[in-house]
């Protein structure tokens, strides 16, 4: 836990009282060299998931949802920074997810603070700059503010896409750490300058791939050491990567069989249950499963459960909260999630411009496809994309002045995908979620380095299929035959409205919009009234 203030000495007001069971909070104060009067705060807590580190000349501050005991290389960089110094110890965070870092240096009274780049971690800031407050909770931060305002601007973005601006916190004045940028504040500057993190790639040659990649996930497995896993398993490709790579952590002896259960939400008689091929998938591996039937009583309970978080939750979060009931219940520490294959293993339009004129021809079929337009239309966009590259991503290239990043910032690897996790606030909600049930969170496709040496769009499939072709050849290679248990891309807007409909809210429109949007207004509406 931690939260800074800095401003005028007089303005600092005590912290809001630790939760039930929860120690309070120590408390630093640093005055200024610089502007006569005011000072730095910071309230700070250690736990399991984070670490405050008093160094020479400032501190760092680092949380994980994963937890510090099975995250060895983030706590390193912590208990190492005394001797590697704070720079050192930035750099070297940036390559670290999921976590979320805070840091000061007393010499140049620069805060520095941000979040990785998978969205997991809750970090967020507010003031009038340079004052500012930083804290893991935006309804903290607002109330340290003032009184609490909604913003409008956040919720017609929700509304409309489901999602709130890049740096949307859904209240007036508190912004949101877009993920996977570093936010560098001096004492005498009133905006913070903003860079992306490292997103270093090493390209490898589709023959090593594998060896690369279970590599890696041996190395995760590693880390959970004798800590009893749950996994959110569905019949889809991610969930069904992680659980090859513990079934062959298992046969390495890395892992043990009975440490491992996996959970499944069940929605029996219906078109859009996944339960049977997940039973498959389970049987396959030998692993432990349990299925929990999502009745109404079920997914009203945990709806309601949801509509206290940091943000509006999708009208889906009823699933992984009934996932996390069970792994309690069955005495599991972590919960594993497939979160990450999407944004490893697939790639959109921004992605394949970024590569070379060569490789981007050849993925004309791609480009066309990955277009909402008409065939036609598709096709001559896909040729003009294929010849200009990111020169012609007018839209990316506005986000990035919104985002008062460097332009030049167009040119990192999977930018596309990259952006398109850190715009959204499903992960950080699935997170905040599990620290509410006791459970750590952790995505090993997200943590490992899998990302920095992946490109799907250089890989393909023996079948001639590049859909999500890494992730499919690493199974074949762990675990023959997994694959030939059919994959199901499961749609559940309908099964909302059919089954659901009366569970989530009782109007039949919201302000005479359509059904498109109906879904997230009412979800919005339902979530705001809880505050």
């Amino acid at each position: 836990m931690i939260l800074v203030e800095r401003g005028p000495a007089s303005s600092h007001v005590p912290a809001e009282p630790a939760r039930a069971g929860e120690p309070a909070p120590d408390v630093l104060e640093f005055p200024s060299a610089r502007r006569l009067g005011w000072s730095l705060k910071v309230h700070y807590r250690n736990d399991e998931r984070s670490r405050f580190r008093r160094l020479p000349g400032g501190w760092l501050y680092v949380a994980s949802p994963t937890g510090l005991e099975c995250f060895p290389d983030l706590a390193a960089i912590i208990d190492n920074a005394h001797f590697t110094g704070l720079p050192a110890a930035l750099d070297a965070l940036e390559h670290m997810r999921p976590a979320a870092f805070v840091a000061y240096d007393e010499q140049t009274e620069e805060l520095q603070f941000g979040r990785s780049l998978d969205g997991f971690a809750s970090l967020y800031f507010g003031g009038e700059l340079p004052a500012i407050v930083i804290g893991e909770s935006n309804f903290v931060v607002a109330r340290r503010l003032g009184p609490i305002r909604f913003s409008k601007a956040d919720e017609e973005a929700y509304c409309k896409n489901w999602s709130p601006g890049p740096e949307g916190s859904f209240l007036e004045g508190v912004t949101r750490c877009f993920a996977g940028v570093r936010y560098l504040l001096d004492v005498e500057r009133d905006a913070p300058d903003r860079c992306f993190a490292a997103c270093e790639y090493e390209s490898v040659a589709q023959g090593l791939l594998i060896h690369r990649m279970r590599e890696e996930m041996l190395r995760i497995c590693a880390t959970y050491k004798t800590k009893r896993l749950a996994l959110q398993l569905s019949s889809g490709v991610d969930s069904r990567f992680v659980l090859a790579a513990l079934l062959d952590g298992v046969n390495q002896g890395v892992l043990t069989r009975e440490q491992i259960v996996c959970v499944s939400v069940m929605f029996s008689g219906h078109d859009w249950d996944e339960s049977n091929e997940a039973r498959q998938i389970a049987n396959f591996s030998g692993f432990e499963w349990v299925g929990v039937e999502a009745d109404e009583k079920r997914a009203q309970s945990a709806l309601l459960k949801s509509l206290t978080a940091h943000s509006p939750p999708f009208p889906t979060n009823f699933m992984p909260l009934l996932c996390m009931n069970i792994a309690k219940k069955v005495g599991a520490q972590i919960l594993l999630s497939g979160h990450g294959g999407d944004e490893i293993f697939c790639f959109d339009s921004i992605d394949v411009l970024g590569h070379s004129w060569m490789t981007r021809f050849r993925n004309l079929s791609v480009l066309r496809n990955l277009s909402s337009s008409l065939a036609p239309v598709a096709y001559a966009k896909a040729i003009v994309g294929a010849w200009l590259g990111r020169r012609s991503l007018f839209d990316t290239r506005r986000m990035l002045r919104q985002l008062q990043v460097p332009v030049e910032s167009i040119y990192l690897h999977r930018l596309g995908r990259r952006l398109g996790v850190a715009s959204g606030i499903g992960y950080e909600a699935l997170a905040t979620s599990a620290e509410d049930f006791r459970l750590f969170v952790d995505a090993p496709l997200f943590r490992s380095s899998i990302a920095s040496f992946v490109d799907p769009a250089l890989c393909q499939h023996p079948s001639g299929d590049n859909y999500k072709a890494p992730a499919f050849l690493y199974m074949d290679s762990v675990a023959p035959g997994l694959v030939e248990v059919r994959t199901r891309k499961v749609t559940f807007g309908a099964m909302m409205r059919q089954r659901f409909g009366g569970v989530l809210f009782e109007c039949d429109a919201v302000d005479g919009q359509g059904a498109a949007r109906y879904g997230s207004t009412a979800m919005y509406r339902a979530w705001r009234s809880q505050f």
